[in-house]
């Protein structure tokens, strides 16, 4: 099961004004139809979601994220949560943990889209710390401008349990298979239904977690766990489709198991 962290107000009020004033189209995706098939996921067979990227470390995917505008990106906070003590101490700078690896679906062949970034500035959500696993968000901008890629998009307004659909996307080149480290060549995608705030928190409080706690999240997957997001799609995006046929962001991907 994947629980999926909304995106807040304010983001949505500096992307819609960021793009106001810089006129950049989001949300297009390059290509033919999706498919319909991460764990249980199909292979995207081609360069297609021009906003997808890779947090990389040691020339491996840790984390994805999603360009939101010409210069940042949105990923989860918890990708950088084992480097916390080493930064405190002032042995690690943030911005140096994760070089961002753009215009790529198949991590094992060069492409000619792709593009590397250093980060400039990263920003953890400032209520991660206290309200963990909630407000998992963080934001990176980086040093130049994507200027090749288009960002997705994200809601015009903030939304709940009865705006927010009933299915939606992920994509990333995290594990295919939950017991061992096979990680795809090409870039993984599937479709997830979304549950209710009540199914939510129904699903957690059988799981020993505490449901009324529930804030700024959602739960997506199935409940035989068939498809799912596993360790390295952290931070990818969620994304539906609207009524225009563009793809908006309504999360990021936290993966959680849950027993139905």
């Amino acid at each position: 099961m994947c629980r999926v962290f909304l995106l807040n107000t304010l983001l949505i009020i500096y992307f819609n004004l960021y793009c106001l004033n810089k006129g950049l189209s989001c949300g297009i995706r390059k290509g033919s139809p999706v498919h319909e098939k991460i764990i249980g996921g199909y292979d995207v067979g081609y360069y297609k979601y021009a906003w997808f990227a890779s947090l990389m470390s040691n020339h491996e995917v840790v984390c994805g994220a999603s360009l939101i505008s010409l210069k940042t990106l949105l990923t989860a906070a918890h990708c950088f949560k084992s480097y916390f003590k080493n930064i405190i101490n002032g042995d690690m700078k943030i911005e140096k943990i994760f070089k961002i690896r753009m215009g790529t679906h198949n991590n094992c062949k060069k492409q000619t889209d792709q593009k590397h970034f250093r980060c400039s500035k990263i920003y953890i959500h400032e209520n991660y710390f206290e309200e963990m696993p909630y407000f998992d968000i963080a934001l990176i901008n980086i040093v130049g401008e994507a200027t090749n890629f288009i960002p997705v998009c994200l809601p015009s307004t903030e939304l709940n349990s009865a705006s927010r659909g009933r299915e939606g996307l992920i994509h990333g080149f995290g594990r295919i298979y939950p017991k061992n480290d096979t990680i795809p060549c090409q870039l993984q995608e599937a479709r997830l239904l979304i549950f209710s705030d009540y199914k939510c928190r129904s699903m957690l409080e059988r799981n020993e977690h505490n449901g009324s706690e529930l804030q700024h999240a959602f739960c997506a997957g199935y409940l035989d766990g068939r498809v799912d997001a596993c360790l390295g799609d952290s931070g990818g995006p969620f994304v539906v489709v609207n009524e225009k046929g563009l793809y908006v962001q309504q999360g990021t991907i936290i993966s959680i198991a849950f027993l139905a």
